[in-house]
Protein backbone atom coordinates (compact mmCIF):
# COMPACT_ATOMS: atom_id res chain seq x y z
CA UNK A 1 0.00 0.00 0.00
CA UNK A 2 1.18 3.50 -0.78
CA UNK A 3 0.75 5.87 1.77
CA UNK A 4 1.08 9.76 1.12
CA UNK A 5 0.78 13.07 3.05
CA UNK A 6 0.50 16.32 1.44
CA UNK A 7 1.24 19.47 3.49
CA UNK A 8 -0.67 22.81 2.41
CA UNK A 9 0.19 26.26 3.91
CA UNK A 10 -1.47 29.01 3.91
CA UNK A 11 -0.52 31.17 1.06
CA UNK A 12 -0.79 27.36 -1.03
CA UNK A 13 2.70 25.98 -0.71
CA UNK A 14 2.72 22.32 -1.22
CA UNK A 15 5.06 18.86 -0.16
CA UNK A 16 4.33 15.84 -0.46
CA UNK A 17 5.60 12.27 1.31
CA UNK A 18 4.90 8.90 0.04
CA UNK A 19 6.08 5.58 1.45
CA UNK A 20 5.20 2.40 0.63
CA UNK A 21 3.62 -0.24 3.40
CA UNK A 22 3.98 -3.95 3.17
CA UNK A 23 1.21 -5.82 5.09
CA UNK A 24 2.89 -9.34 5.91
CA UNK A 25 0.30 -12.52 6.44
CA UNK A 26 1.07 -13.75 10.14
CA UNK A 27 1.55 -17.62 9.91
CA UNK A 28 -0.95 -19.28 11.74
CA UNK A 29 0.20 -21.67 14.90
CA UNK A 30 -1.31 -24.71 15.72
CA UNK A 31 -1.01 -28.00 18.18
CA UNK A 32 -3.48 -31.15 18.59
CA UNK A 33 -5.10 -32.95 20.68
CA UNK A 34 -3.60 -36.98 20.06
CA UNK A 35 -3.24 -39.75 22.80
CA UNK A 36 0.00 -41.10 22.50
CA UNK A 37 -1.32 -44.47 22.12
CA UNK A 38 -4.82 -46.52 20.78
CA UNK A 39 -5.67 -49.95 19.98
CA UNK A 40 -6.02 -50.97 16.54
CA UNK A 41 -9.31 -50.87 15.01
CA UNK A 42 -10.83 -48.14 17.81
CA UNK A 43 -11.79 -44.57 16.88
CA UNK A 44 -9.78 -41.97 17.70
CA UNK A 45 -11.12 -38.51 18.03
CA UNK A 46 -8.51 -35.69 17.20
CA UNK A 47 -8.48 -32.03 17.36
CA UNK A 48 -6.94 -29.32 16.05
CA UNK A 49 -5.67 -26.42 18.95
CA UNK A 50 -4.84 -23.29 17.23
CA UNK A 51 -1.98 -21.61 19.17
CA UNK A 52 -2.39 -18.36 17.71
CA UNK A 53 -3.48 -16.63 14.63
CA UNK A 54 -4.14 -13.15 13.58
CA UNK A 55 -7.58 -11.13 14.27
CA UNK A 56 -7.79 -11.33 10.71
CA UNK A 57 -7.58 -14.59 10.07
CA UNK A 58 -9.45 -15.87 12.72
CA UNK A 59 -11.92 -18.36 11.91
CA UNK A 60 -10.78 -18.41 8.67
CA UNK A 61 -8.15 -21.70 8.85
CA UNK A 62 -8.71 -24.93 6.36
CA UNK A 63 -7.37 -27.79 8.31
CA UNK A 64 -5.71 -31.18 6.44
CA UNK A 65 -4.35 -34.47 8.35
CA UNK A 66 -2.48 -37.37 6.87
CA UNK A 67 -2.61 -40.39 9.87
CA UNK A 68 0.35 -42.22 8.72
CA UNK A 69 -1.66 -44.99 7.42
CA UNK A 70 -2.74 -43.63 4.21
CA UNK A 71 -5.94 -42.36 5.15
CA UNK A 72 -6.12 -38.61 4.56
CA UNK A 73 -9.11 -36.02 6.82
CA UNK A 74 -9.83 -32.32 6.68
CA UNK A 75 -11.52 -30.10 9.48
CA UNK A 76 -10.72 -29.39 13.11
CA UNK A 77 -11.81 -32.53 14.41
CA UNK A 78 -11.46 -35.50 12.81
CA UNK A 79 -10.99 -39.22 13.88
CA UNK A 80 -9.07 -41.92 12.55
CA UNK A 81 -8.99 -45.80 12.81
CA UNK A 82 -5.68 -47.74 12.48
CA UNK A 83 -6.16 -51.42 11.68
CA UNK A 84 -2.67 -52.51 12.06
CA UNK A 85 0.03 -52.16 15.18
CA UNK A 86 2.65 -49.64 14.71
CA UNK A 87 3.51 -46.38 15.90
CA UNK A 88 1.86 -43.38 12.49
CA UNK A 89 3.33 -40.02 12.43
CA UNK A 90 -0.29 -38.02 12.48
CA UNK A 91 0.58 -34.59 10.44
CA UNK A 92 -1.72 -31.57 10.53
CA UNK A 93 -1.38 -29.19 8.01
CA UNK A 94 -3.09 -25.94 8.64
CA UNK A 95 -3.31 -23.31 6.61
CA UNK A 96 -5.15 -19.33 6.48
CA UNK A 97 -6.88 -17.90 3.28
CA UNK A 98 -4.14 -16.57 2.47
CA UNK A 99 -1.59 -19.12 2.18
CA UNK A 100 0.17 -19.04 5.24
CA UNK A 101 0.64 -22.07 6.89
CA UNK A 102 1.66 -24.33 9.81
CA UNK A 103 2.62 -28.01 10.14
CA UNK A 104 2.65 -30.05 12.95
CA UNK A 105 3.64 -33.95 13.52
CA UNK A 106 3.04 -36.26 16.15
CA UNK A 107 3.01 -40.27 17.10
CA UNK A 108 0.75 -42.53 17.94
CA UNK A 109 1.35 -46.19 18.76
CA UNK A 110 -1.50 -48.26 18.37
CA UNK A 111 -1.80 -51.73 20.16
CA UNK A 112 -3.01 -54.87 19.12
CA UNK A 113 -5.44 -56.53 21.58
CA UNK A 114 -5.29 -59.84 22.46
CA UNK A 115 -7.65 -62.21 21.09
CA UNK A 116 -10.17 -63.40 23.60
CA UNK A 117 -10.68 -67.44 23.88
CA UNK A 118 -14.12 -68.89 24.71
CA UNK A 119 -15.52 -72.21 23.27
CA UNK A 120 -18.43 -74.54 23.50
CA UNK A 121 -18.57 -78.12 24.37
CA UNK A 122 -21.31 -80.18 22.65
CA UNK A 123 -22.16 -83.93 22.91
CA UNK A 124 -21.09 -85.73 19.24
CA UNK A 125 -24.75 -87.63 19.46
CA UNK A 126 -22.94 -90.51 18.91
CA UNK A 127 -22.30 -91.42 22.51
CA UNK A 128 -24.36 -91.63 25.79
CA UNK A 129 -21.44 -90.86 27.53
CA UNK A 130 -21.96 -87.32 28.37
CA UNK A 131 -23.29 -86.95 32.15
CA UNK A 132 -23.47 -83.44 31.84
CA UNK A 133 -22.01 -80.37 29.74
CA UNK A 134 -22.24 -76.55 30.81
CA UNK A 135 -20.07 -73.28 30.56
CA UNK A 136 -17.47 -74.74 33.39
CA UNK A 137 -17.29 -77.90 31.28
CA UNK A 138 -18.24 -81.63 30.88
CA UNK A 139 -18.71 -84.66 33.19
CA UNK A 140 -18.25 -87.74 30.67
CA UNK A 141 -17.69 -91.36 30.49
CA UNK A 142 -14.77 -92.57 28.88
CA UNK A 143 -15.27 -93.18 24.99
CA UNK A 144 -17.13 -90.30 25.18
CA UNK A 145 -17.30 -88.08 21.35
CA UNK A 146 -17.48 -84.74 22.20
CA UNK A 147 -17.36 -81.73 19.90
CA UNK A 148 -15.47 -78.11 20.12
CA UNK A 149 -16.16 -74.91 18.91
CA UNK A 150 -14.05 -71.86 18.90
CA UNK A 151 -16.54 -70.26 17.43
CA UNK A 152 -17.34 -67.69 21.09
CA UNK A 153 -13.46 -66.41 20.29
CA UNK A 154 -13.68 -62.82 19.33
CA UNK A 155 -10.84 -60.47 18.39
CA UNK A 156 -10.61 -57.32 16.34
CA UNK A 157 -12.36 -57.23 13.28
CA UNK A 158 -8.65 -56.40 11.49
CA UNK A 159 -6.97 -59.62 12.95
CA UNK A 160 -10.39 -61.96 13.32
CA UNK A 161 -9.60 -63.58 9.76
CA UNK A 162 -5.50 -63.98 10.75
CA UNK A 163 -6.60 -65.46 14.36
CA UNK A 164 -6.00 -69.30 14.48
CA UNK A 165 -6.94 -71.77 17.18
CA UNK A 166 -4.82 -74.47 18.74
CA UNK A 167 -6.73 -77.38 20.78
Amino acid sequence: FLVTLTAVSLSGLTDTKTTVIEIINTAPEVAMSLPTEAFEDDAVNISAIVVSESPVDEGNLEYSWDFGDGNFKSGPSVSNVWEDSGIYPVTLVAFDDQGAVDTVTEFIEVKNQAPVADFQIQDSGNSVGALSIDTNGALVLENTYLIFNASLSTDTPSDINSTSYNW
